[in-house]
């Protein structure tokens, strides 16, 4: 009793509004039926291709021992290792200080050094004498493998350790023959 008392006091929506509202709810549901249902849509079913904020590309400068110093686009990520595999380095390039792993990074300058050279001159029991051309910090013994000696060379003599100097000339001099004295 008590609830039919407080449900009749309660203020009821006039016929016309709750029509009003059928017919938004009627309305949103065709117009949801008629979107999900169209082919034809605005938006693609794939994209061709990725759209980047950040561009995957970045600009480098190489310069230094290599045949095509320059300008080159590569890819975002890059490592010196890839960069060194698009330019053609030279033989002279000194690539021993070169941290291959490193990545590259956007308007970098890499420079690939030359090796410093020196000249050294030979004479005597060699069958090329003069000047030969060898990385700088070169030893003594380096010269064994890259000259070729007379077969009455004294080569036991390279065997040193000692650094060359630019500009220094050697001497390689005939083996000593012992004689042996008769008893």
């Amino acid at each position: 009793m008590l609830l039919n008392s407080l449900l009749s006091d309660r203020p009821r929506l006039p016929i016309h509004e709750w029509i009003a509202i059928v017919a938004i709810i009627v309305l949103l549901m065709i117009l949801t039926v008629i979107s999900l249902g169209s082919s034809d849509s605005n938006f693609p079913d794939h994209l061709n291709s990725p759209h980047h904020l950040i561009s995957q590309e970045i600009s480098i400068w190489i310069e230094g021992a290599v045949d095509k110093p320059g300008s080159y686009q590569v890819k975002r990520g890059a490592t010196l290792q890839d960069v060194l595999a698009l330019v053609k380095v030279k033989d002279d390039a000194d690539l021993r200080r070169l941290k291959f792993h490193k990545k590259v990074r956007n308007g970098q300058v890499i420079k690939i050094p030359q090796i410093a050279l020196i000249t050294i001159f030979l004479e005597g029991e060699v069958e090329t004498p003069g000047a030969v051309i060898l990385p700088k910090g070169s030893i003594l013994s380096d010269l064994i493998p890259r000259v070729k000696f007379h077969a009455e060379a004294d080569v036991k003599k390279l065997n040193k350790k000692r650094r060359l100097k630019d500009g220094e000339t050697i001497c390689i001099s005939k083996k000593k023959i012992k004689k042996r004295v008769s008893p």
